[in-house]
C-alpha cells in the first residue's frame, strides 16, 4: 500500500518525497499484475524503501524521489504520512516523534 501512495504523492507534482522503509521486500510485496506499479523479484531481500527509489523513478514522475537517512526527522516537514499495517503501527510512531519533542499526531 505505501509504494502505491508514494505513486500517487509522486505523481501529483510534489517537490520532494522522502521514504523511510528500511523493511526488506518480502515474496508478499512483490507485484501480482504485470505492468502494475510494485516490487519486483529482483527487489526481494532489499530494503522497501530503496526499491520503492528505483521503482518510482521509472514512472517518470516530476518529483524528486529519495529514501531518507535513518536520522532524519520530521522537522520542517510540510506533510507526514505515516503507514503501517494497524493504527498500532501509526500510534507508535506518534509515541516516538513525542518523545523526540517533534510535536504531535493526528489521526
Amino acid at each position: 500500500m505505501g509504494l502505491r501512495v508514494a505513486e500517487h504523492l509522486a505523481r501529483s507534482g510534489l517537490g520532494t518525497l522522502l521514504l523511510r522503509d528500511a523493511a526488506p521486500v518480502g515474496a508478499a510485496d512483490l507485484r501480482q499484475a504485470a505492468g502494475a506499479l510494485g516490487y519486483r523479484a529482483l527487489h526481494q531481500g532489499r530494503r522497501r524503501e530503496d526499491a520503492a527509489v528505483e521503482e518510482l523513478k521509472l514512472v517518470g514522475a516530476d518529483a524528486a524521489v529519495l529514501a531518507a537517512p535513518e536520522d532524519f526527522g520530521t522537522a520542517g516537514v510540510d506533510l507526514h504520512i505515516a503507514l503501517g499495517d494497524s493504527s498500532r503501527s501509526f500510534w507508535a510512531v506518534c509515541a516516538q516523534r513525542w518523545r523526540r519533542g517533534r510535536g504531535r499526531c493526528r489521526w
